[in-house]
């Protein structure tokens, strides 16, 4: 009994360090903000948080930003500008060491 409580133990830290190891540093979140760049991946997400979550399972992807009408998530591997003033926008960048 004891051992099967140490196995189940080792077996939960071990399926948590992945979990861990993804929390990037975030930038202040900017409403109607778009950004632009070259795209990692688009999904159909509407949330900011789903997002963020998405983009932080991905090393690649480096900022995101969230289109709330078309309920688009996108993720970019790099960012040459933002545009401001763009309704129902949102966006938010990895803090790179």
């Amino acid at each position: 009994m004891f051992i099967n409580n140490i196995i189940k133990f080792v077996l939960s830290l071990v399926l948590m360090v992945p979990a861990m190891s993804y929390g990037a540093n975030w930038s202040p979140i900017e409403n109607e903000v778009s950004i632009s760049g070259h795209i990692y991946a688009i999904k159909k997400l509407r949330s900011i948080d789903a997002c963020k979550n998405y983009a932080d399972k991905h090393q690649n992807a480096i900022a995101f930003t969230v289109n709330a009408k078309a309920g688009k998530c996108i993720t970019f591997k790099n960012i040459r500008h933002s545009v401001s003033d763009k309704k129902g926008y949102t966006s938010q960048r990895k803090i790179i060491d």
